[in-house]
């Protein structure tokens, strides 16, 4: 099945070829496995809407999330080298999040290591364009604490727990 650039860009959530969040100091492009079925101008084009998307980053820092595909192909890869590209104009940082298996095998085997950092989690990722994250100490987690921080909302005001 052959989808048009229109069809292929508006497609909705998990069935679009895309997932694009913009954080605070940061961004976060996901592509889903419908990208690997668009032909090299649907996938320029799908580039376009990224970049647009990127204008509005408020740092240049991005990650791209491979985690979702199987495959990845040549208008892909330079789908990515075309997002690099853009961000190095503004001394930008790219990172890729990708698990071991065929796609990250693919981006060795092409030379990409040398432009960008490629790594298993979002955490390296965003450690990698310099993204501080928070993180949780081991001792203090605990899996109650989601109740116990949710359930504080049913207590009237100047209510004592303990009594």
């Amino acid at each position: 099945m052959l989808i048009t650039a229109r069809e292929f860009i508006q497609v909705d959530s998990l069935e679009s070829p895309f997932h694009f969040e913009r954080h605070e100091n940061h961004g976060v492009v996901s592509f889903n496995p419908l990208i690997n079925e668009g032909q090299w101008g649907t996938v320029m084009e799908v580039g376009h809407e990224i970049l647009a998307l990127m204008e509005s980053l408020p740092g240049q820092a991005l990650i791209v999330d491979l985690s979702r595909l199987k495959y990845i192909g040549s208008p892909q890869v330079a789908l990515m080298v075309r997002l690099w590209k853009s961000l190095k104009r503004f001394q930008g940082r790219m990172s890729v999040e990708c698990p071991p298996g065929t796609v990250r095998d693919s981006l060795q085997t092409a030379g990409l290591r040398s432009l960008w950092q490629i790594v298993e989690t979002r955490e390296l990722a965003l450690a990698a364009v310099g993204v501080e994250v928070e993180k949780i100490s081991p001792t203090s987690y605990s899996p109650w604490n989601w109740f116990r921080v949710s359930s504080n909302w049913l207590l009237p005001r100047g209510t004592n727990r303990a009594g």
